[in-house]
Parts: C-alpha cells; sequence; structure tokens
C-alpha cells in the first residue's frame, strides 16, 4: 500500500471518526434534554439507527484499509446500542426524579413564604 493511498484511508476513516462523534453528541445531548420532552422516543431511535449506519461504516473501512484491531460482529454492535438505550433510560429516570424533587422543594418554599406574609 502506498504513502498516498494509506493517508487517503485514513482520511477515510477519520471522516467517518467525526461523523460518528457528531451523531453521537447529537443524541446524548438530545438525552439530557429528556426532562424537557424536546427529543422524542422516535429521535432516539432514528439517531441510534444513525450511529449504528455510522459503526458499520466504520467497521468496514477500518477493515478494508487493514486498520481494525478488535472485530466486532452485529451482535456486538446491538449490545452496545441497547445498552446505550438503557443507560439514556436510567439517565432521563433520574433527571426526571430530581425535578420531581426540585418541584416538591420549590412548593414547600412557596407555602412557607406565603405563611411568612400572612
Amino acid at each position: 500500500m502506498s504513502s498516498k493511498a494509506y493517508h487517503t484511508d485514513f482520511e477515510g476513516v477519520s471522516e467517518i471518526l467525526q461523523s460518528l462523534q457528531q451523531q453521537a453528541n447529537v443524541f446524548f445531548k438530545g438525552m439530557q434534554m429528556t426532562s424537557d420532552c424536546n427529543f422524542s422516543i422516535e429521535e432516539a431511535r432514528e439517531n441510534l439507527d444513525s450511529l449504528s449506519k455510522l459503526n458499520t461504516a466504520l467497521q468496514d473501512k477500518l477493515q478494508s484499509t487493514g486498520l481494525h484491531a478488535i472485530p466486532l460482529d452485529s451482535e456486538m454492535l446491538q449490545l452496545d446500542c441497547q445498552a446505550t438505550v438503557r443507560k439514556g433510560h436510567e439517565d432521563s429516570e433520574t433527571g426526571k426524579l430530581t425535578m420531581q424533587r426540585v418541584q416538591m422543594n420549590c412548593s414547600a418554599m412557596n407555602k412557607t413564604m406565603s405563611a411568612l406574609k400572612k
């Protein structure tokens, strides 16, 4: 493999990695905003599907260039996606519980302030 071909292959891998990172950022930012209901389940599925496709493209590019180190199969990718979704749900639930505690604290403070005004 010539140096120029290797450089071109490396650039291709780099582009896919950048796309993967950008898509992952969109997904995780969306998951963080679930308490505001700005990120629907359908959007999460679309983002996960996009991440899966980018991951497959990256794997194919790495294998074609000989740069791959760990062979991934579809089962491993599916487990990884499921773990990501599960983590997103857990984080969303944690955020929801935190928001409920904040609302209860605000309500208690409101009642206290109202009682002090009387």
